[in-house]
This record gives C-alpha cells, sequence and structure tokens, in this order.
C-alpha cells in the first residue's frame, strides 16, 4: 500500500471534508478494517469466518512451505513489532493459505495491526530486514516534507567492493516524481534524505549503516512514464497490477536502467 500523494488527491477530489478508511481485503476475504486514528493500524476481523494464523518473516521459506505449519502461531501468541506472515482458513475451503502479505501488530490485545508488505517485496541482502511499508512510509515522510509529489518507485539491493576487498552493499532508490512537482530535488539529495529516515524508522538497517555493513543509498530520478512503460512492456499493466516496489534482485533496476533517461547529478 502506498497512498502517499494519491491519499491527498482523493480528498481533492472527493472534498475538503470527506474521511478516509482503509480496508484490508483479499480474493479471499476481508482481513481488517480502520475503525479509529490511522496511527493506531487496523483492526483484525476475528469474528467473520476467518481463522487466521502467523508465521514470524523469519522462519518463511517459500520454497519450504509444507514444513512450517508446526512454526506459526495463533492471535493469542503474536508479540508487537514483530513481522508475521499470514495464514488463513476460510469457509469456503481454503486451509492454512499462505496469503504472502506480512503484518506487524502494534497491539495484540486490542488486534490492532499494520499492513508492511508482501512476502516477496522484502530487502535482506545485507542483513537490513527492510520491508516495503518501512520504504514507502520513509519516502511518503521525505516527500511531504519538502513538497515533492511521488508517482511511483522501486528500490533494489546493490553490491560494492571496499578498499579492503570485503563486499558491502546499499539501495539503489528509482524514483518517478509526478509532473508539476515544486521544487524538484537532485538523486543524490533525495537519497540523503530517504537515508536519514529509513535509519530513523527501522533499526536493523540503522545498525548495518552503523557497521558499515551498507554504505549510502543511491538515488535515480527518472522522467514521467519511466513505471508505465516498463510495467506495459513486461505486459503488467492494468489497473490490478503495480510494479513491485522493492525486491531482493536487480531485476527490475536492470531493466529500469535500460528504458530511463536520467540526469546523473
Amino acid at each position: 500500500m502506498f497512498l502517499g500523494s494519491d491519499g491527498d488527491e482523493l480528498k481533492r477530489l472527493c472534498g475538503r471534508g470527506a474521511q478516509l478508511h482503509e480496508v484490508y481485503l483479499s480474493a479471499e476475504g476481508f482481513i481488517a478494517v480502520q475503525d479509529a486514528d490511522h496511527a493506531l493500524g487496523l483492526r483484525l476481523l476475528t469474528h467473520h469466518g476467518i481463522f487466521f494464523e502467523f508465521l514470524p518473516l523469519e522462519n518463511f521459506r517459500a520454497d519450504q512451505l509444507d514444513t512450517l505449519g508446526t512454526k506459526t502461531v495463533p492471535l493469542s501468541a503474536v508479540q508487537a513489532h514483530v513481522n508475521y506472515v499470514l495464514v488463513m482458513t476460510t469457509p469456503a475451503g481454503l486451509c492454512r493459505y499462505v496469503l504472502g502479505d506480512v503484518v506487524r501488530f502494534l497491539d495484540p490485545g486490542k488486534c490492532r495491526l499494520v499492513y508492511v508488505g508482501r512476502t516477496s517485496q522484502w530487502l535482506h541482502t545485507f542483513g537490513e530486514s527492510v520491508m516495503e511499508r518501512d520504504l514507502a512510509s520513509t519516502l511518503d515522510k521525505v516527500c511531504r516534507q519538502n513538497q515533492w509529489m511521488v508517482k511511483n518507485f522501486h528500490v533494489a539491493p546493490l553490491i560494492d567492493e571496499s578498499a579492503g576487498g570485503r563486499p558491502r552493499g546499499r539501495h539503489e532508490w528509482w524514483i518517478e516524481l509526478k509532473p508539476g512537482t515544486v521544487k524538484t530535488p537532485t538523486g543524490p539529495i533525495l537519497a540523503a534524505a530517504l537515508d536519514v529516515e529509513l535509519q530513523r524508522i527501522n533499526e536493523t538497517y540503522a545498525r548495518q549503516r552503523a557497521a558499515e555493513i551498507m554504505t549510502a543509498p543511491t538515488g535515480w530520478l527518472v522522467i514521467p512514464g519511466v513505471f508505465a512503460h516498463w510495467m506495459e512492456h513486461n505486459r503488467t499493466w492494468s489497473r490490478h497490477s503495480k510494479i513491485p516496489h522493492c525486491l531482493n534482485d536487480r531485476r527490475i533496476a536492470t531493466e529500469l536502467a535500460q528504458l530511463a533517461p536520467f540526469n546523473p547529478d
């Protein structure tokens, strides 16, 4: 999920008095809803026929799902601020179905959680454990502070060789701003601001930066239309498909580099 400036656009279209409420659902069922202030997260729908289990993300292995059943925990055993893969059993016949979503509880006692991303959209090449939500929140905060309006983005890992030969890594941000953005930044300025904010909200990333396992990120600003071009080229352009905001490899970053004219400054 990445409302960002799109949320502001919805409020503009609906009127100044419009109240936006987040609903977390999938084709398999309704999962959670916003029934209070956005900062409190969403309330898990525990009495609507779906039985939920939670698999700690650190135990998740996509190619070993048939061995992970004993590692799931019920709602009564979840802990705050731990990333969990959502597992569902539904009246429609799904049994212990791994949805592919990752959630984090803010208040387990009140069943309040936030969606943090997909199991496929999780950066951990350098042990940083950064989810899609962390990236989206970081970008949204920096852009709001500077009146920059984001159209789309993607983050990929990049491996460097240090002077001593020990490999180190960094993140590479690909960002498309909306036309008419006030005070358009340069890539390095934007990357530096993102680095500071991501360290503030993600302790693991901050530790990897402090230990110099990771170096400062790189930021590229692309011209409007590059992400749409990528999706059309990959035959994924539709109302319901989006480019992944992050992957633990450089497949998309490499293709964006081939498509995107950008200013290296």
